[in-house]
């Protein structure tokens, strides 16, 4: 007998088989799976699709037909089922047919898989190479998907989620490439090149002992202040093994300085801080302050952009007019 498909969804606890459900639009014609596709009929999970079978536009259209509105992989099948939904996002987020919220929420779990991968495996790993090549693809897919206006309001309550460095990563890179489109200078290649260092500004965190990420700033020594104050150079020092653009490594070493010259690790000033690394700068400040920190409990938007005021000095004044509208309009703040 098999479970239930509400036993089945159940696929973080319990025992015994499970498995994840997904939309059948995310099934793409002449796509092939190594996973296998089943369906529910009558309270049961039977085949639909093998692993390795080529998706024709007629097994979506008959799943559509039939009014299916989830189908299912198994658990083990996992990885197959998270490499093929990486390999095509970019298609699935230029699909019309596919609601946008389902499009949105293909986005994020594709999307914090791969900056999970990156920040807990440390790029140090045989697979190093692969997975930054799926962070270069999660970046140009998600810059192409916030070029329509309407992305980031879909995509906003995802990027608010969790506490982690990866959570952080993923929305400080959301703000930054949508705060840079407002700029009519900045063309696809530079938003690609500043995604990239948006995402992995933090990757020098990596480093450091974990008591020491998890330490209020106010209570730290001044030993314990010092270190901390070397993850942007020791992001660069990570990614040596990588080919990366200057515009990349700007974000990555900068991202703490301050228009006022106050910020580490150079204290250099605004009028010699590119415009992509101010953008940077300010949209790190803001998601720092709407996400839960040892520093204190998340501030909503408007708490997050009366506190970045108070502290302009520290901010492109005008990164910070372009901030609000591209919040306001995405109905954020």
């Amino acid at each position: 007998m098999q479970p239930s498909p509400k036993q089945q969804e159940q696929a973080e606890s319990g025992k015994g088989p499970r498995f994840i459900p997904f939309s059948p639009l995310f099934i793409l014609p002449s796509t092939r799976s190594g996973f296998t596709v089943l369906l529910n009929q009558n309270d049961r999970l039977v085949l639909y699709a093998k692993g390795g079978d080529i998706f024709t536009e007629a097994h979506r259209q008959r799943l559509l037909e039939m009014g299916v509105e989830r189908v299912y992989v198994r658990a083990e099948e996992k990885g197959f089922y998270e490499e093929y939904m990486r390999s095509h996002l970019g298609e699935l987020l230029d699909d019309e047919t596919i609601p946008p919220e389902d499009r949105a929420a293909a986005w994020y779990q594709t999307s914090i898989g791969i900056t999970r991968e990156i920040f807990q495996n440390r790029l140090s790993t045989p697979a190093t190479g692969k997975r930054f090549a799926q962070i270069e693809g999660l970046v140009k897919d998600t810059s192409a998907y916030l070029a329509d206006p309407k992305a980031l309001k879909k995509i906003a309550a995802y990027i608010q989620r969790g506490f982690h460095l990866y959570d952080h990563a993923l929305g400080v890179m959301v703000l930054t490439v949508s705060l840079l489109r407002t700029f009519p200078q900045a063309d696809d290649e530079l938003l690609f090149r500043v995604g990239m260092g948006a995402i992995l500004h933090d990757i020098g965190k990596t480093t450091l002992p974990e008591y020491l990420l998890q330490k209020r700033s106010d209570l730290m020594t001044p030993e314990e202040r010092r270190l901390f104050r070397t993850h942007p150079a020791a992001g660069i020092a990570v990614l040596a093994g990588m080919t990366l653009e200057s515009e990349t490594l700007h974000c990555i070493l900068f991202h703490h300085e301050q228009s006022d010259g106050k910020g580490y690790p150079a204290g250099v000033a605004s009028q010699e801080l590119p415009l992509h690394a101010r953008a940077l700068i300010l949209c790190n400040a803001y998601d720092n302050l709407t996400r839960a920190t040892p520093d204190g409990p998340a501030k909503n938007p408007f708490e997050a952009l009366t506190q970045i005021k108070a502290d302009r000095e520290r901010y492109d004044i005008e990164c910070i007019k372009r901030l609000i509208m591209v919040l306001s309009n995405a109905e954020i703040a």
